[in-house]
């Protein structure tokens, strides 16, 4: 079996409440946030827990059995769907990409049973893209624009691929440290276990980009034009630039 905190005083906490090892967050009975997801001959799904008596804001708990996604490594049987998240969240973290905060992952294998645990921070102060938009004005927009494209470029360029940025993927909030500071937006790019490394730079470009534009309402088709001309215009450049840049300006028209 594996087990881990990844925060020190939030497993003091935890503990505290009883939730101490694997079985007892297992066997937690609150509320799905959504209906459980049932494919791939398991199950999935998200409740939200909090811990009385802190300052601190509620957690997701996620919980799957027997809910594999096949690897290079792993053909046959797979490795849990959240233990691919989990690697890609330290996969952003090392590249200075903000996403979910882990709190905890166990997974174990109990007569024939492959389950897992995933526990993170509810970000109850972001909002996802589409909704965030309605309430932005021009500069806040262009703003929260320039840096979107400078993270998904330096995913890119780290060889990554989301495969699904749409709305719930991509957190807004802004931010505002102090009275005399200026506020600025945040972004977070979350649903990390669909990510994959694909070393063909034009194929996770292109594909990430096209999906964005196919699945993103909320977003003009200016507003589109000037996110993919802050992306393209971020250095280096890499081979088909141009090229993509002008392909999927076509597919604004």
């Amino acid at each position: 079996m594996t087990e881990r905190f990844y925060i020190e005083n939030f497993q003091e906490q935890f503990c505290q409440e009883g939730f101490d090892n694997f079985d007892s967050l297992w066997d937690y009975t609150g509320e799905w946030v959504e209906p459980v997801n049932k494919r791939r001959g398991g199950w999935s799904g998200v409740c939200r827990l909090s811990i009385p008596n802190t300052a601190e804001p509620p957690f997701y708990l996620k919980r799957q059995e027997n809910h594999n996604t096949k690897t290079f490594k792993h053909p046959f049987r797979g490795i849990p769907t959240y233990l691919r998240e989990v690697n890609n969240v330290h996969r952003f973290n090392r590249f200075g990409i903000p996403t979910i905060e882990l709190v905890y992952y166990g997974d174990r294998k109990q007569q024939n049973k492959h389950q897992a645990i995933l526990i993170s921070r509810a970000l109850d102060e972001y909002e996802e893209l589409e909704p965030w938009i309605t309430k932005a004005n021009e500069k806040q927009l262009n703003e929260m624009l320039q840096k979107l494209a400078k993270q998904i470029r330096n995913m890119h360029a780290k060889g990554l691929m989301h495969m699904y940025l749409n709305s719930s993927s991509i957190l807004v909030r802004k931010t505002k440290k102090s009275l005399l500071e200026k506020s600025s937006i945040d972004i977070r790019i979350i649903d990390l276990e669909s990510v994959r490394i694909q070393p063909i730079s034009k194929q996770r470009r292109y594909k990430d980009l096209s999906y964005m534009l196919n699945n993103i309402s909320g977003l003009s088709n200016q507003n589109f034009s000037d996110f993919l001309k802050y992306y393209f215009e971020s250095k280096p450049a890499f081979p088909g630039a141009k090229n993509m840049h002008a392909r999927l300006l076509r597919g604004l028209e």
